[in-house]
């Protein structure tokens, strides 16, 4: 039995614009502004995380009032939110053929698990997964004073747990930097798949890299996986 693990944002579904311009509302009414290449730093990263570094950088306000503004301006902008149609592309086929393949899938996202679960039904997504897991609100077994969401490991850890499997027999298909560490140092076998927001990002600790414009082949993917963890 094999575990493949999506994230989500920037993996499954383009929400980075959104993310992107919610981020720069919330900016605009403090007298602030942020660039594109300067938002591209921060994707990946939960929010939480995102408005403490941004209030630490400007001084203005709480991290709080910040990733509330944000939130708010996000629901405005939520109609840019459009699928990744290769790596879905590849979702599908993958759960046409789960139980011939010996194949769980699950959902490993900094998100809170209410945006989470909301972005993935819009989709029709939801019940393609065996767990969907957020990095925000589903990992309270675990302490560390650094915080326990990506790119800390304990997301995919857990994951595999709820799948049923050690994380050397999963697998992980992240778009970030952080998301690509905290897979890697889980003990996951890693592809980046990264987007116009993360192709910037430090992506060489991935066992693969699938660039943006590239397609993704089952039959090729499968032999990678496969070779790959019969050499482990």
């Amino acid at each position: 039995m094999i575990g493949i693990i999506f994230d989500c944002d920037g993996t499954l579904i383009d929400s980075e614009e959104a993310y992107f311009l919610s981020w720069q509302e919330a900016l605009k009414v403090r007298g602030a502004h942020m660039t594109l290449e300067e938002y591209t730093s921060y994707a990946g990263h939960s929010r939480a995380h995102i408005s403490q570094k941004l209030h630490e950088k400007l001084n203005v306000d709480s991290a709080d009032a910040i990733l509330e503004d944000a939130r708010k301006a996000f629901h405005l902008h939520s109609h840019l939110i459009i699928p990744i149609e290769r790596t879905l592309k590849i979702v599908r086929q993958l759960d046409a053929q789960k139980h011939e393949l010996g194949i769980k899938m699950g959902v490993a996202s900094a998100a809170s698990q209410l945006q989470l679960v909301q972005n993935l039904k819009r989709f029709e997504l939801v019940e393609l997964f065996d767990t969907i897991i957020s990095g925000k609100d589903d990992l309270h077994e675990y302490s560390d004073p650094e915080g326990t969401n990506k790119p800390k490991p304990y997301i995919y850890l857990h994951t595999a747990k709820q799948l049923g499997l050690h994380p050397s027999c999963c697998v992980a298909f992240e778009d970030s930097g952080p998301g690509v560490k905290a897979a890697v140092s889980a003990g996951l076998l890693t592809f980046a798949v990264p987007n116009r927001f993360t192709e910037q990002h430090d992506l060489s600790g991935a066992h693969f890299t699938i660039d943006s414009s590239e397609e993704i082949d089952l039959q090729e993917l499968l032999q990678k996986i496969y070779t790959h963890l019969n050499n482990s």
